[in-house]
């Protein structure tokens, strides 16, 4: 146990972190990318407004001066200075110096650059290679780069600039193994049909168009197929098959066995049998019809068993498997079951890098390996959160409540079941450690977290009389706001108010904080008029967006909502009359002095309504930079600005997200 940490010795809550703040942080952390600690060994850290970087022991190596930073990638990083972005090397010099509006990190010898929102290359002396007429464009990987063409066309391009495979293709996947698919032009309307191909890194077709209705990612050398309009084994439900890696045909599923789960681990898949015999063409069976087993990469059976009810993949040799009698247990890759010594309940959770721990009734936990050896002789108290258990990690957390909301925090544990860390963790970024780092917050202050449970970075305590503003470089997310308050009685407002009318109003008497931390500016809608009015929700969050004018002089939008699809078409809440909401927003500051305004929507009428009404507050003076009019972060939120990767810079093995402009 660690008990010797100097910085955990200083902490102290300063104030109290509303629930409504927990709740969003939380969120936010659920949301952290990885790449921020990256292999040579530089991690961001953040004071008084500017990042700078720290290494692996927590000193200070670039001292904090920049108002924007990504990570070091081959010995290179970029930074943010007066408005533009340039690269430093890791000693703080400039080794290309700031004139982009934005700027990413080093891929294979190349970064991604903004000028006015247009994408580019550079290479390490600053210089475009060649030309990229592209709507949005994604890192090199091997030697190939994601784009998307103005007409919404993902495509391949190499390290000269040429499109690889040279055809049309609507969509592409992410790469897998190697290899990815590939969807024709009619995709989107004939999705079942012969509309699907696969290539390998290097753009080459490996299974044209015109041979199966799906390909799903390659595991253990094996991709699984569904053949093409083949729908003889019943309604919705095609014949299966898995081919290798040089796309050749290894093998189709038997008549007597059925889909369970597309992916080879170990060898060996999990199948569903039929325990009465091949079924009758399109009749619906349930679970009791079925037992499970396992076939080998040739599809012959290995074993089955009529007891399986249940079956995991295997991992570490092991299959977590529930029986028909409702028992549960592991089997080795022979279908023998274990017997765990020690085991005085139901497993709870599977095998994991040759170990697995289970509940007790005392709500502390026992530790077991593959083979049967007892490894924790105390047992663990405390909920137990599984997030790194692929790491060798696993949390504890006190499950602690106050005044009956939770107060829960979070310690470490190794898989001996050794506290390293008791638990004082309010979040973590359950992305897992990153080469032995992992991000952490303590009563609204970040750090980072090593493998032997020492606290090597936590952000200052800041001063809350002079709270930072947000100098950020992209459309803020307002999802993650604050939700705006309850209604609140007319005569408890104490400022000058128009009579009939619904209107947004800027509190200047008085400075207020933005989720307790950051520079706010509060704002009330007012309703004055004799009737209610229906405010329009994004999500769970009155549609109010902030507005600034551009260097035209047009208004445009610089925060947004990410869409919720699960919405209904009238999403929204009441504003009684004679009533206002208040809400605090972020005060932004940048390099472009402007005006700006708070927009509200909300409908014509509260019942049957028709029609979309927005108004605007009065103007106001501020500043905020040009990269937040176009460039948009959907997951990003500055308040971890400080320890995140921007999501923005989307990994190349993943199929394309586009940002959207005004």
């Amino acid at each position: 146990m660690n008990n010797n940490n100097s910085i955990l010795n200083n902490l102290s809550c300063h104030q109290a972190i509303y629930i409504k703040y927990l709740i969003v942080l939380q969120v936010l952390f659920v949301l952290f990318g990885i790449n921020d600690i990256n292999a040579q060994n530089y991690l961001r850290y953040y004071e008084k407004g500017k990042y700078g970087y720290i290494d692996t022991s927590g000193n200070v190596i670039i001292p904090a001066r920049f108002a924007g930073a990504g990570y070091f990638s081959e010995d290179l990083a970029p930074v943010r200075i007066q408005g533009k972005y340039g690269f430093i090397d890791t000693t703080g010099n400039f080794i290309i110096t700031p004139r982009f509006d934005y700027a990413s990190e080093f891929h294979e010898g190349f970064a991604i650059v903004y000028t006015d929102s247009l994408p580019a290359y550079i290479n390490k002396e600053g210089t475009i290679p060649f030309q990229t007429n592209y709507r949005e464009i994604l890192n090199f990987k091997n030697g190939i780069a994601r784009i998307l063409t103005y007409e919404k066309e993902q495509r391949l391009i190499n390290t000269k600039g040429n499109i690889i495979p040279d055809m049309k293709y609507s969509g592409l996947s992410k790469f897998c193994e190697g290899f990815a698919t590939i969807y024709s032009e009619d995709y989107y309307k004939y999705p079942d049909n012969n509309n699907i191909a696969l290539i390998d890194s290097l753009g080459n077709i490996i299974v044209p168009f015109g041979i199966y209705s799906k390909i799903f990612p390659f595991s253990n050398g094996y991709a699984c197929v569904y053949m093409l309009n083949d729908t003889s084994v019943g309604i919705g439900i095609y014949k299966i098959g898995f081919i290798n890696r040089k796309g050749e045909l290894a093998f189709i599923l038997k008549d007597e066995t059925r889909f369970h789960d597309m992916y080879f681990k170990e060898g060996l898949l999990p199948v569903r049998f039929f325990r009465f015999g091949i079924p009758v063409q399109n009749k619906i069976y349930n679970d009791t019809n079925y037992f499970y087993g396992f076939i080998d990469t040739t599809g012959n059976v290995v074993f089955k068993d009529s007891n399986f009810m249940s079956v995991s993949e295997f991992k570490d040799g092991t299959s977590y498997v529930i029986f028909r009698n409702g028992n549960r247990g592991y089997i080795n890759k022979k279908g023998e079951q274990l017997v765990l010594q020690n085991i005085n309940s139901n497993p709870a959770i599977p095998f994991k890098n040759g170990y697995v721990f289970q509940y007790l009734d005392n709500k502390g936990i026992e530790i077991i390996d593959t083979n049967r050896n007892f490894i924790s002789s105390d047992t663990v108290h405390g909920i137990i959160y599984t997030d790194f258990w692929d790491d060798g990690y696993f949390l504890i957390s006190n499950n602690e409540y106050k005044n009956g909301v939770s107060a829960r925090k979070y310690g470490l544990c190794n898989y001996k079941g050794d506290i390293l860390l008791e638990p004082i963790l309010n979040f973590y970024d359950n992305n897992g450690f990153a080469n032995g780092f992992l991000k952490i917050n303590i009563d609204n202050r970040n750090g980072y977290l090593n493998k032997i449970g020492k606290i090597i970075w936590l952000e200052k305590n800041y001063d809350i009389s002079k709270p930072d503003t947000l100098n950020i470089d992209f459309q803020y997310d307002l999802s993650f706001n604050p939700k705006i308050s309850k209604n609140i009685l007319l005569k408890d407002l104490n400022i000058n108010i128009k009579e009939n009318n619904l209107s947004i109003i800027r509190d200047t008497l008085k400075q207020y904080l933005y989720l307790d931390k950051f520079a706010g500016n509060k704002f009330y809608v007012v309703n004055t008029t004799e009737n209610n009015s229906r405010l329009k929700l994004d999500g769970e969050r009155i549609n109010v967006i902030m507005q600034a004018k551009d260097k035209n002089g047009s208004w445009k939008n610089i925060e947004y909502f990410v869409p919720d699809i699960d919405r209904s078409e009238f999403n929204d809440d009441i504003l009684l009359r004679n009533s206002y909401r208040e809400m605090t927003l972020p005060v932004y500051k940048g390099e472009f002095k402007t005006l700006l305004r708070v927009s509200l929507s909300y409908y014509n009428k509260v019942r049957n309504p028709d029609k979309l009404i927005t108004i605007y507050s009065k103007p106001f003076e501020g500043s905020i930079n040009n990269q937040q009019f176009w460039r948009h972060s959907s997951v990003y939120n500055y308040l971890f600005s400080i320890i995140t990767d921007d999501p923005y810079r989307l990994n190349d093995d993943y199929a394309f997200v586009p940002k959207y402009r005004n």
